[in-house]
């Protein structure tokens, strides 16, 4: 599991933080955490209380998002990744937070 937020303003990461660091708001340690919304929305509250709101969370394991980051269209071609994040969700491959109240719950395979 790749166990890290980013806090991005304006389109820029400006900080990446472990999940160990959201420890002192009372969030599960990274090995009780389980695939689901009632953990992402621990994370998502605990982040909150930390950075900022949480816009968008997604919770997936590393070879999804090695899979979603470094796919490309036939011959290098860019490809839509947003089109990818949403069928990795409907295959059930991640967990797809919004904090306005979009959610895709799938557990990760």
């Amino acid at each position: 599991m790749i166990s890290r937020y980013c806090e991005i303003v304006a389109g820029e990461v400006r900080s990446v933080r472990t999940f160990e660091a959201l420890n002192a708001t009372g969030l599960k340690s990274i090995e009780q955490i389980e695939p689901g919304v009632e953990d992402a929305l621990a994370i998502m509250h605990a982040a909150r209380e930390q950075v900022a709101p949480v816009a968008w969370a997604l919770f997936t394991d590393k070879a999804t998002w090695d899979a979603w980051l470094f796919t490309t269209g036939d011959e290098g071609a860019v490809i839509d990744k947003g089109e990818l994040l949403t069928a990795f969700t409907e295959w059930g491959r991640c967990v797809l937070l919004g904090s306005g109240g979009e959610q895709w719950n799938r557990r990760p395979h």
